[in-house]
């Protein structure tokens, strides 16, 4: 993996109107609140929140994924509907609402994702 890949960014197409206010609204119903949708087996994870927040937006689940690093690295056809996919760089800002990707490297080998708030 190259050092591009190692910290990683997805974002939600631009498309979704309203994507700040709509990130709110999402924002006020789960703040401070554990988040489970995916496996209840292992809960609360931030996959869930990731989860929850494409769900919010109806957008059909396209993260069929174990790791959350995957939703960079197995990013194909089922994303690409939804999703851009943008390599970090220094021009590549999130924005409200996109889905960032930490790589493998990071949290013992599963990732982390999270959803930009600002």
């Amino acid at each position: 993996m190259d050092a591009q890949q190692e910290s990683a960014v997805i974002q939600l197409i631009r498309l979704i109107h309203n994507m700040e206010n709509q990130f709110n609204q999402f924002l006020a119903q789960n703040l401070n609140k554990y988040v489970e949708v995916v496996d209840p087996t292992n809960k609360y994870q931030c996959f869930d929140l990731v989860i929850a927040w494409t769900d919010f937006l109806k957008i059909p689940r396209s993260f069929p994924f174990v790791y959350a690093y995957e939703i960079y690295t197995k990013y194909g056809d089922a994303q690409k509907k939804y999703f851009d996919r943008i390599y970090n760089s220094p021009d590549a800002v999130a924005q409200c609402g996109d889905i960032i990707v930490w790589s493998s490297y990071y949290n013992g080998g599963a990732g982390h994702t999270a959803i930009c708030k600002k």
